[in-house]
């Protein structure tokens, strides 16, 4: 009974999670409104988070709650920082920061609209939902994490109900409409009848990406995943070269994706490349990855050997065996593509054929 319970509600949170599937007409030179309470401060931080300089915007952050002790919005970028930080350096070092300033964020936020119409309050209690249930179902908090889900949806959906300029809050609904499908095995299986949205999803995450106030960053950088998940590696490429080129001082994240698109294409001398700067940057890092150091030691080996550098290609082998030991996953996150295990396997797989 209690299983056919749960079948039950995750079936009907899922069939209910049909989020905004109209794109808007938008004037060619729209721009989204800006939070008038909070726009100088909240643009400095962003563009600090999107520079790696992680301190300095929480920082600005850390001011702004100061200031505005019970508003969300200072909680929401914090969150932002913190996960940024954590998913860019592959580390979970700043977890109970982060879920710390969710839940106050959610709380804050909860509390002001009883008595306000401010339709930013929804997107930011909306975004942090949905910050929550990414992290609970990634802990296989699957029931809470749905709800969560539901809720943040919800919320965008109202904050673009109230005021259809708010185009940030297609970042959430885009990714939730793409991943719902091209990831959720649950869906998937149970809930086969719900149509295929990744393509309305890419859409959404393009508007927030062109017109968004203060998720162009992020945006760019998820649209350059979903575009690469889709099957559009060349745009995908595109997209993340031309921001690349276009940012003052890039994010590891993009040189990563970047990286791994020119994996796809088998562009050998780039990938190894790119991903020995990469580890320039991770080595002697505050914050280790060890597990991020292994999978570029294995690139760095494979693009060698596919280029017939084979002393090269054994010596990262070796390192990358090396390095290995160190791994703690309590502080690490794996890859998206490869466990810690799967990468060792990799290692010691091409280590035999050279």
């Amino acid at each position: 009974m209690q299983r056919f319970f749960v079948f039950t509600t995750l079936l009907i949170l899922v069939s209910n999670l049909l989020a905004f599937e109209e794109l808007p007409q938008i004037p060619q030179n729209a721009k989204a409104p800006t939070d008038p309470q909070f726009h100088e401060p909240l643009s400095r931080g962003i563009n600090l988070v999107f520079q790696d300089k992680f301190k300095e915007a929480l920082a600005i952050f850390d001011s702004l709650e100061n200031e505005f002790p019970n508003h969300p919005a200072p909680h929401f970028f914090k969150s932002a920082v913190y996960q940024n930080w954590m998913k860019g350096y592959r580390i979970q070092t700043f977890q109970k920061e982060l879920e710390g300033n969710v839940n106050s964020a959610i709380e804050k936020g909860k509390r002001l609209m009883q008595g306000s119409q401010d339709s930013w309050l929804n997107f930011y209690v909306g975004a942090c939902l949905g910050y929550r249930a990414f992290f609970k179902i990634r802990q296989k908090k699957w029931i809470s994490g749905f709800i969560d889900a539901s809720n943040g949806i919800e919320n965008l959906e109202i904050a673009l109900e109230n005021q259809p300029d708010i185009y940030d809050s297609y970042f959430g609904l885009g990714s939730y409409n793409y991943w719902r499908t091209a990831r959720s095995k649950f869906i998937q299986i149970f809930a086969f009848w719900l149509a295929d949205k990744r393509e309305i999803g890419v859409e959404q995450i393009k508007i927030a990406a062109n017109y968004g106030a203060y998720s162009r960053d992020g945006a760019i950088l998820a649209l350059t995943r979903v575009l690469w998940d889709f099957g559009k590696q060349e745009e995908a490429l595109e997209t993340i070269e031309n921001y690349i080129a276009n940012s003052p001082k890039p994010p590891l994240d993009a040189f990563y994706k970047r990286a791994k698109l020119y994996l796809y294409l088998s562009q050998w001398d780039k990938v190894e490349t790119e991903f020995e700067q990469i580890l320039s940057r991770l080595e002697n890092y505050e914050f280790p990855s060890y597990n991020f150091q292994v999978e570029c030691k294995y690139l760095i080996a494979k693009a060698a050997f596919e280029q017939g550098k084979k002393a090269k290609a054994k010596k990262n082998c070796d390192e990358g065996l090396e390095l290995a030991a160190k791994i703690n996953l309590k502080n690490e996150l794996e890859s998206v593509f490869q466990s810690s295990e799967e990468l060792v396997e990799l290692l010691k797989e091409l280590r035999s054929k050279i």
